[in-house]
């Protein structure tokens, strides 16, 4: 499966994470979270549903903490999102089928 990391940025969200890592869990190959100060069941939240979770100091910086997490991202396609959105499973299939798409003209190319 090529490669499509989630990542987001998050502060107690343990009430709308859990929701959101399972609307794309099964079509990405990482989900990064960049924890940046939750005093509440975030972090376990986001470890139970198999994320990687980042420790992010938090500087009033939006544009840091983003970066800093899209850097720890491996996967060729990166899917940015906020805890409380939720991937419909048919946008989720979609999504899915660009990104195999894009690996397979990708491998097409590289086969001439």
């Amino acid at each position: 499966m090529p490669g499509l990391s989630v990542v987001m940025i998050v502060r107690n969200e343990a009430a709308c994470l859990g929701e959101c890592l399972e609307s794309v869990g099964a079509i990405a190959q990482e989900m990064v979270v960049g924890d940046t100060g939750s005093t509440d069941d975030t972090v376990s939240v986001a470890e139970w549903h198999g994320a990687r979770v980042l420790s992010i100091p938090w500087h009033d910086d939006f544009s840091e903490a983003s970066n800093l997490v899209l850097a720890e991202a491996t996967g060729d396609w990166i899917l940015h999102l906020d805890a409380d959105e939720v991937v419909d499973p048919e946008s989720a299939r979609q999504i899915r089928e660009l990104v195999d798409a894009e690996q397979r003209a990708s491998q097409e190319w590289l086969q001439r």
